[in-house]
């Protein structure tokens, strides 16, 4: 079997579309109705797949995508374009709530819409220029695969002359050695917050956790276990 990163090329969008739907509820598919699910997954990934994917990866088993690291090295640029797909979510989620405010969608928009308000009024703000969005298909999730993705997301951001890059990822409460798991891959903790969609996907609590991974060796970069020099 023949495996490896590879840089995110337009041929990928479908299959990283199909895997960020069938693992967005902490490992499961996210069950929306179609044009819900369709708007969810553009405000989520069409700025590294239609705006500037030029930093971000794929991780390939055979040819096929079974895991991605969407980077983007200028966070604030980020911000500002998804302000127009984060606002047509909303709105069709506010709509959602008025016709069907007893489905699983409104039951999904409901804290999705609570969890963005969260974020902005007691969220911290970016602790690095640059993001990443880290994603591996459910069985390999924490393999190889995982350390050559986050390999791929130091080369590209320390390529770039920043001094590292952030990420959110959702820790159950009942499962804190992922929390520390990350911290002997040399990220840093440094807010989290209850995620209130996550919490009721998996039916027990789950924190965001915002996470920091520096790329200067002076701020405290160590290279990643199963990488090679």
């Amino acid at each position: 079997m023949t495996s490896g990163v590879r840089p995110l090329e337009p041929r990928d969008a479908d299959a990283v579309r199909q895997l960020f739907v069938a693992t967005a509820a902490l490992g499961s598919p996210l069950s929306l109705p179609r044009r819900d699910l369709d708007a969810y997954t553009a405000m989520c990934l069409d700025y590294y797949l239609t705006v500037d994917g030029t930093a971000s990866g794929v991780y390939l088993e055979d040819g096929r995508v079974v895991g991605y690291a969407l980077v983007a090295l200028d966070h604030a640029d980020h911000e500002r374009w998804v302000r127009r797909p984060a606002m047509a979510w909303a709105t069709r989620a506010m709509r959602t709530l008025a016709t069907a405010p007893t489905g699983t969608a409104a039951a999904f928009s409901r804290r999705r819409l609570l969890d963005g308000v969260v974020s902005v009024t007691r969220g911290t703000p970016p602790p690095m220029p640059a993001h990443f969005h880290f994603n591996v298909e459910g069985a390999r999730r924490g393999a190889v695969a995982g350390f050559h993705l986050a390999d791929h997301a130091d080369r590209v951001v320390g390529g770039a002359g920043l001094p590292g890059y952030f990420g959110e990822v959702n820790v159950p409460i009942g499962k804190p050695g992922r929390v520390r798991a990350l911290e002997r891959m040399g990220a840093r903790v440094v807010h989290r917050q209850r995620n209130h969609t996550m919490s009721w996907l998996a039916g027990s609590p789950v924190d965001r956790v915002t996470v920091v991974r520096p790329v200067d060796a002076a701020d405290g970069w160590t290279r990643l276990p199963h990488i090679e020099a």
